[in-house]
């Protein structure tokens, strides 16, 4: 019974050594990845800074969204790019090539703080860095237009507070006059020759 258990366990330890060894021959045969990292604070809108683990959470979807990768793809020519390296010179859809951002890239919440890391991998570091830099700015695009269409529905909002309130006063001011006309009639005849 002991010498089983020697067996089982020597047998056990060799198929452990050698999947061990062959994913040390997968690794080497590998190409090399090289990941880059880009910083960005998440400012909420209109609201002060707390750390809001529902907002953070929320926009870490929103940078891996179409809405923003699709930018990416865009101002980098991925399409042509990547359609040359996986797809026999034919251009990709931008879907698979969103695809294809999605698995190379992470995103990691800095704790306790509204800073998000956005990591990339590629067998080109440069690539990796401009990719990871072009994740950040699509991102920081999208939330400059959401700011500005804020700004826009705030001032339309405003104006049209503005209009009524106007419209409003010429009501009022027309009511007085006639009101001042009804009442004192000699005194709004003297102050409209003067």
């Amino acid at each position: 019974m002991q010498i089983y258990r020697i067996k089982i366990l020597g047998f056990t330890l060799l198929v452990a050594g050698l999947a061990l060894c062959g994913m040390g021959l997968w690794l080497l045969s590998s190409p090399a990845q090289y990941q880059a990292m880009a910083r960005i604070e998440l400012a909420q809108l209109n609201e002060p800074r707390n750390y809001d683990p529902v907002y953070i959470q929320t926009e870490l979807e929103i940078i891996q969204s179409p809405l923003v990768l699709s930018n990416v793809v865009e101002s980098l020519h991925l399409n042509s790019e990547w359609g040359k390296k996986y797809d026999n010179d034919n251009p990709l859809e931008t879907a698979k090539a969103i695809k294809l951002l999605q698995e190379q890239m992470s995103l990691e919440p800095v704790r306790n703080t509204s800073l998000i890391k956005i990591n990339f991998s590629n067998e080109d570091p440069n690539a990796a860095a401009k990719i990871a830099n072009a994740i950040a700015k699509a991102y920081q695009d999208y939330r400059l237009e959401k700011q500005r269409q804020l700004t826009i529905g705030g001032i339309k909002a405003l104006e049209e507070q503005y209009r009524k309130q106007e419209q409003e006063i010429r009501v009022v001011q027309t009511n007085v006059d006639l009101l001042r006309e009804k009442f004192h009639p000699m005194i709004y005849r003297h102050r409209v020759r003067k």
